[in-house]
């Protein structure tokens, strides 16, 4: 017994924890990998069954890596949430889901949107038949279940450990790297008529990673960014770990109330930015996605209205809970309103400023499956 406890030295500790931290990560990276292949599978699944909408199956070929590597971000962004806010479960769940549809797959995310657009308010005089995008909207739907089991998985308590568990999180890690990127490939190269290559489409992955989640990706990986400090305090703010000592409304309802606010804020504040997308998303290029609607058809005051009540929350929160977190969210919440208040009232991204080259760029792109 004596020799037992003399090995507990503060080197061994350390070192124990190290190795736990680094198995703690190999796990989270394998969750992030098994979500983003699902995804991949179900965006090419359903539209193939269906036997229509193979756009969204395109657009989940090319952007496979990115899906990929934003649903490993995902994971480990809302095991932090989980950890900050000691596993509320609920708070876990939001998490993963919204990070899941802003940074996860946020292309899938747009594609959904559209798709119950058009299927529930068709525009007028269209042609084709509305319930051609039931496809896009099963698989929006089936990525909300992944996430929300996600989120389920990151919940259950962690059992201790193994050398043994260790080496099969890192054998399947890159085997679910290869099935979500080596099934989309081998699609697109053995579809009829394909003219494209291995390395072709190694390098449509590679500028999709540089250019589309850089630029055409630009407003949910930046709205994700907002997400990730925003529930960060809530879940600080939930848990009691924004401050050591609260000199002001230190109550329990007061801190309760503080973290309402604080999500009340994330959610106007995406309603608003969602509203916005087109003229945000657009910056970049300057270009238009397809069937989406005109941004001169978003109403610039509904914008106004989620963005200052998002603002008014965030400074509430941050009057009833003066501490850093919610100092945090009260300024990310603000960089966010500006930025939406000049997509609104400052025509970012207009149509008529769209570059023709561009656009006929995306027009190809677009065009590559037929």
């Amino acid at each position: 017994m004596v020799d037992t406890v003399a090995l507990i030295t503060p080197d061994t500790v350390r070192d124990h924890r190290a190795l736990q931290r680094g198995w703690r990560q190999a796990r989270l990276t394998l969750i992030g990998t098994v979500a983003g292949t699902v995804i991949i599978l179900l965006g090419l699944a359903v539209p193939q069954i269906a036997g229509r909408d193979s756009v969204t199956g395109l657009a989940v070929s090319m952007s496979a890596l990115v899906i990929l590597l934003g649903s490993i971000v995902v994971a480990h962004a809302a095991n932090t949430i989980r950890r900050l806010s000691n596993t509320h479960r609920r708070l876990v769940l939001v998490a993963a889901i919204l990070l899941g549809c802003s940074a996860g797959a946020p292309v899938l995310t747009l594609s959904t949107i559209e798709a119950v657009a058009h299927t529930l308010l068709p525009p007028a005089g269209q042609s084709e038949n509305p319930e051609t995008g039931w496809p896009t909207i099963l698989v929006g739907a089936g990525t909300l279940v992944v996430w929300a089991l996600v989120a389920v998985v990151l919940c259950q308590p962690e059992r201790e450990s193994t050398a043994r568990r260790y080496l099969v999180w890192r054998i399947l890690t890159p085997v679910m790297v290869v099935i979500g990127v080596g099934v989309p490939a081998g699609i697109i190269l053995t579809a009829d008529e394909s003219t494209y290559f291995l390395g072709d489409f190694a390098v449509f992955q590679l500028l999709i990673l540089m250019v589309g989640a850089g630029w055409a990706g630009i407003a949910g990986y930046v709205f994700s960014l907002y997400l990730v400090v925003g529930l960060r305090a809530s879940a600080r703010v939930f848990a009691h770990r924004d401050a050591p000592d609260i000199r002001h409304h230190s109550r329990a309802g007061a801190q309760r109330a503080a973290y309402a606010l604080s999500m009340a804020a994330l959610l106007m504040a995406g309603i608003a930015w969602l509203l916005s997308h087109d003229r945000i998303a657009t910056f970049g290029l300057g270009l238009t996605a397809p069937k989406t609607l005109s941004p001169d058809q978003v109403p610039s005051l509904a914008i106004t209205a989620f963005a200052g009540a998002a603002l008014v929350c965030a400074v509430v929160a941050w009057w009833i809970r003066r501490t850093r977190s919610t100092w945090t969210l009260l300024i990310a919440t603000a960089v966010i309103v500006l930025c939406t208040l000049a997509a609104a009232w400052g025509h970012i991204g207009a149509p008529e400023s769209a570059p023709h080259d561009a656009v006929d760029t995306a027009a190809t792109w677009v065009a590559v499956e037929g």
